[in-house]
């Protein structure tokens, strides 16, 4: 008896590992002004594991202004402003092969303040939370209004080559201090102290998606690049 519950519970351990979600995109990037209200990030989610998948959300704020606020909608409801993270009594379900279409949305009220930067979506078993099935990051930039000409972020600054096999280089970098490179599900991996004309090494990373956040000598965020690794 005792070995058949073991069995059981090895099964159901299996099972939930083996859960698998699909974001669809798989990373957004999102560009506003001030002047825009509010700012909406939709995206789709599919079910492509052998059962029913509950599961819960949350927003990793990552590095965006502390004044931004999001409101969240689910396949179940639309939370009001400042929620960001899924009650555990309201777990969404997605049936095996099935997908949530045109029900998730992020929207961003930026409160007026400009900025660059990214969140981090992410979705987690709705029994044990260590279970995550899968991370959307949303970028945002968002510039300053049309009557604010001397407050727009800095756009100009880009990186090459991109995609980038062993170095990339950054140019109009005047007012860059230093960069900081994160992977795709937004953990910081290097940090560059920058140097004008310098190249910067990618020989240790793997092929992939990365981001490049570049900041000032004041520690504030000029712009984020995506950069793909060869």
């Amino acid at each position: 008896m005792k070995q058949l519950i073991l069995l059981v519970s090895l099964c159901l351990s299996f099972s939930l590992v083996g859960q698998n979600l699909d974001i669809n995109p798989e990373s957004i990037e999102v560009t506003g002004s001030i002047d825009d209200s509010r700012i909406d990030a939709k995206f789709d989610v599919f079910n492509n594991s052998a059962g029913e998948a509950p599961f819960l959300w949350t927003v990793d704020r990552a590095d965006i202004p502390e004044e931004w606020q999001f409101t969240i909608c689910d396949a179940n409801l639309c939370y009001g402003p400042g929620t960001e993270t899924c009650p555990p009594s309201e777990p969404n379900f997605i049936g095996s092969g099935e997908s949530v279409v045109g029900f998730f949305k992020v929207t961003l009220d930026h409160k007026g303040v400009q900025g660059v930067g990214h969140i981090n979506f992410r979705l987690y078993d709705a029994e044990d939370s260590s279970i995550e099935y899968g991370v959307l990051r949303i970028d945002y930039e968002i510039q300053g209004g049309s009557s604010i000409s001397d407050a727009l972020v800095d756009t100009t600054v880009s990186i090459y080559p991109n995609p980038a096999a062993n170095y990339f280089k950054v140019t109009n970098n005047s007012d860059v201090s230093m960069m900081n490179l994160f992977d795709f599900v937004g953990k910081k991996v290097q940090t560059y102290n920058h140097k004008t004309d310098a190249s910067y090494d990618l020989t240790s990373f793997q092929k992939g998606i990365y981001y490049l956040s570049l900041y000032d000598n004041k520690g504030q965020v000029i712009t984020t690049k995506r950069l793909i690794k060869d």
